[in-house]
Formats: structure tokens, sequence, C-alpha cells
């Protein structure tokens, strides 16, 4: 049958089979298949309440904020097909589950991490810089814990009424905000918003891979920062948002780009222009 894999920092390894001896990409899609895997007893403990199964086939090469990464299956689940599994990022890996147990099998990795996606809140960041290499699903984190995600980034979201600053929807992750964040922190609602904000809680684009140009947005304290109300754009809350340094950066580099120019030429472009280029 199809191998049964599991994707430790180590390498792939096989820890089962199923009973299936066709591909998965066979099984009808508009009816329920009762498919039963077998587990290697080493194996078993780690199959537990909230791990997720997807079907998984070929070489996959993705692009993210950590950098390239390369997924190569064993040769059988690459000429086959098979079924890897896991627990989502965020979430505890619960107890351990009974033999005969019944779980769904998503079609890849990406769906079967929305499944566990809860919306702990989403709101609205306006940013006055490009937003270019921020892509929806890229990572929100506050302080280096990540807590949501990008949702969205449309001018939509403000009825295109403004276009100089760019509207990008986020969504706190429920399941991560219970994970770093004890009770009494999350249990403010609008409040402890109004309050954060207040105490100079700001959103900015944050450089994930200078290799791969991904940004994330990051959530932080800012002191000394102008008190600023909190702002309603259709049924979302506006978080204010502040320039990242990177981008005050570019424009020193800019600015000495054309005091350069003024005294040496097409010479101090040609310098500095590697750098600055989009």
């Amino acid at each position: 049958g199809l191998p049964i894999m599991l994707r430790p920092e180590t390498g792939t390894l096989r820890v089962g089979t199923t009973e299936a001896p066709f591909a998965v990409a066979d099984l009808p899609e508009d009816e329920d298949v009762e498919l039963r895997i077998f587990i290697e007893d080493e194996y078993s403990g780690l199959v537990s309440e909230n791990v997720r199964f997807w079907h998984e086939s070929g070489v996959e090469v993705t692009a993210g904020a950590e950098g390239f990464k390369l997924n190569l299956p064993s040769i059988e689940t690459l000429l086959a097909g098979g079924i890897t599994f896991g627990v989502p990022e965020g979430m505890d890996p619960g107890e351990q589950v009974e033999d005969d147990s019944y779980f769904v099998l998503y079609g890849d990795a990406e769906r079967a991490e929305e499944s566990v996606f809860r919306s702990g809140g989403e709101f609205v960041l306006l940013f006055d810089q490009s937003v270019r290499g921020l892509a929806v699903g890229a990572k929100v984190e506050f302080r280096g814990l990540q807590v949501g995600r990008v949702a969205e980034i449309s001018f939509n979201l403000n009825d295109g009424s403004e276009v100089r600053r760019v509207p990008v929807l986020v969504q706190l992750n429920q399941a991560l905000i219970d994970r770093h964040f004890p009770a009494a922190m999350r249990d403010e609602g609008g409040a402890g918003m109004a309050k954060a904000i207040g105490s100079g809680l700001r959103g900015s684009l944050r450089p994930s891979n200078y290799l791969t140009g991904q940004y994330y947005v990051d959530l932080d304290f800012y002191d000394d920062l102008p008190l600023q109300p909190i702002a309603q754009i259709g049924k979302y809350a506006v978080l204010p948002t502040v320039e990242t340094g990177l981008a005050r950066l570019e424009e020193q580099l800019a600015a000495v780009l054309r005091s350069d120019e003024r005294r040496g030429g097409n010479e101090c472009r040609s310098r500095w222009a590697p750098y600055l280029s989009d």
C-alpha cells in the first residue's frame, strides 16, 4: 500500500503503510472513502489527537520567509504518492489516540494547516510605504513570537477611498495566542487593544529573508509616539503603523547617492545602484 511518512528535522521516515493499492489521486472527489492505515509500533505514540494527515507527492520547492525549502520525499513516495502527518505549528500534540480512530485526509500540507486556524481577531494596518515582498499568508509576529498571519492585501478593504496608504488585513491565530500569552492578557478584548495602542503598540514591515525578499508584519511597542485613538475601517479596527528602520536606511542611502552624484556623477551612481535597485 501507500507509505505513511513522517518528516522530522533529521529526515524523512517511513512509519507505516495503507491498505490501498492505488494512488491517493485516484480517490473519488465527491464521496467519502474510508482508508485504513497502519503505523508501526515504535511510531504509534506519535499519532495524537491533534495530528493532521495530508497527501504528498513529488518534489516541493517553496520560497518563504525562512528562505528556500526543498521537500524531497522518498523514492517510493515520489513515484506512487504517499501520506504524511504531523502536528500543526502552534498546537499541542494532545493525547495519544486509540486504535481505529478517525482522521481527515487533506489534499496537501497547506490545507491541513488551514484546518486548525481559529481567528482570534482581525484588524487592518495602513502602510505608507511599499508592501512589495509581503504576501497573503505571511507571518504576524510579536517580539519574535508568531501570533497570526496576513489575510488580505487590498485597497478594497477601505472601499478604495484612499490610495496613499496600503491596507493590510491581519488575523490573529487563537491557538498561538493561547500558547504564548496568559489568560489575564487574552481576556481584555477591545479595551485591551485600546490600552495597547495607547501604550505605543504599532505594526511595521520587517524583512524575514533578504535572499527571497520576503517580509512579515511585526508588532511591538514604541516609546514616545503620539497618542492615537482606535480608528475603524468598515468592521475592522485599525492598528497604527510605524515606518521600519529598513525604509529609513533606504532613504539615507538615496540621500548619499544624490550627494555622490553631485560630486562624482555617473561613476558614483554605478557604485550605489545595485543596492538601491528594485
